[in-house]
């Protein structure tokens, strides 16, 4: 009997991987995160499942279903790596470019009714703010990014908007004047050093659907949901990266 549970753990996990991007292709990355991630989810909800036919699924079916484009948040493979490890490779992926590229940003984020603090959601605006737009006198093509948060109520929203504006965090939303009709002419108003415009927050997804349509420019939609994916935009010139975590906090580690 062989005891060297952990080599021989490693080695199943790499051949495991191997196999993965023979089949579906890919970086080592998308192998580990994307497939294997989701792979383990799917398996975790099958089993659940208290009768035996619904505890089956066919190799199409199977293949289908891991190959969403959405990272899942599967507790123990989470627990595997180490949710500071896992949170780490997600922002290396994602979110380490040296040089800020002046594209159009879409953060869109979702809000847990039952752990929502105001002053936690203004901090990771705050931090979107500084690490995604460049508004400098010198920068030949400023820009911020837009934001959208899920699950929090209107007047929640309101209220967190006035917070930052009487904290003089200059932001835009379409809506010029009280009563006013959403305009993505408005929003989409290039920010600059002169004007101070730091932060575009779009209320609805209609109106995320509204601007993103409008937009020609490079664009990239980051999701992060806890629950299920929550906004669909599928067109191929847009990047739509869909993570899903386990609070909201976790955003400010990936980001």
């Amino acid at each position: 009997m062989r005891l060297p549970w952990a080599k021989e753990f490693d080695e199943q996990f790499r051949d495991v991987l191997a196999l993965i991007r023979k089949i579906c292709g890919g970086t080592p990355f998308e192998a580990e995160y994307f497939y294997y991630n989701n792979a383990l989810a799917v398996i975790r909800e099958l089993s659940i499942k208290a009768a035996p036919v619904d505890r089956t699924i066919t190799k199409k079916e199977f293949l289908k279903r891991i190959d969403t484009s959405t990272i899942l948040f599967d507790k123990w493979f989470v627990k595997k790596k180490g949710k500071k490890a896992y949170l780490a490779a997600l922002r290396k992926e994602y979110f380490t470019e040296l040089n800020v590229s002046p594209h159009e940003r879409f953060f869109l984020i979702e809000a847990d009714a039952n752990s929502y603090i105001r002053s936690d959601l203004k901090h990771l605006i705050l931090e979107l703010s500084k690490k995604w737009g460049k508004l400098s006198p010198r920068e030949p093509s400023p820009f911020c990014p837009y934001i959208y948060v899920h699950g929090i109520a209107d007047d929640e929203l309101l209220a967190l908007k006035r917070e930052l504006s009487a904290e003089g965090f200059k932001l835009i939303d379409g809506h010029d004047f009280h009563g006013a009709d959403f305009s993505h002419y408005s929003v989409t108003q290039k920010a600059t050093h002169g004007n101070g415009i730091k932060i575009k927050i779009l209320n609805t997804l209609p109106n995320v659907i509204q601007v993103v349509d409008a937009i020609t420019k490079t664009q990239c939609i980051y999701q992060f949901h806890i629950g299920k994916v929550y906004f669909n935009y599928e067109k191929l010139s847009v990047r739509h990266i869909k993570i899903q975590v386990e609070k909201m906090s976790d955003v400010k580690s990936i980001i």
